[in-house]
């Protein structure tokens, strides 16, 4: 994973440098893999179980973005700062 903590932050500023194809791959990558994690049980009873489903939302809220142009209302106003950092 890019972020292993949930940082949505930190995966933008891992990926603002790749082209659009290569951001949406890495995306849903990293959304599988916070999914998988969240999947465990021993993880459903974890206070990091909200945050990890917020990172999962807010990259697919990117997919979005990039392909379509969407934001998600799970974006923040530091989160679409962030958006306009991948817009190069």
């Amino acid at each position: 994973m890019i972020s292993s903590n949930y940082d949505f932050a930190r995966f933008i500023d891992a990926v603002k440098e790749k082209d659009h194809f290569d951001i949406i791959y890495l995306a849903e990558q990293e959304a599988t893999e916070a999914w998988r994690k969240s999947a465990h049980k021993r993880f459903r009873d974890s206070p990091d179980m909200q945050i990890n489903l917020s990172y999962q939302s807010k990259l697919l809220g990117l997919i979005d973005y990039m392909r379509h142009g969407l934001q998600s209302q799970e974006f923040t106003s530091d989160d679409r700062k962030l958006l306009q950092q991948l817009s190069h």
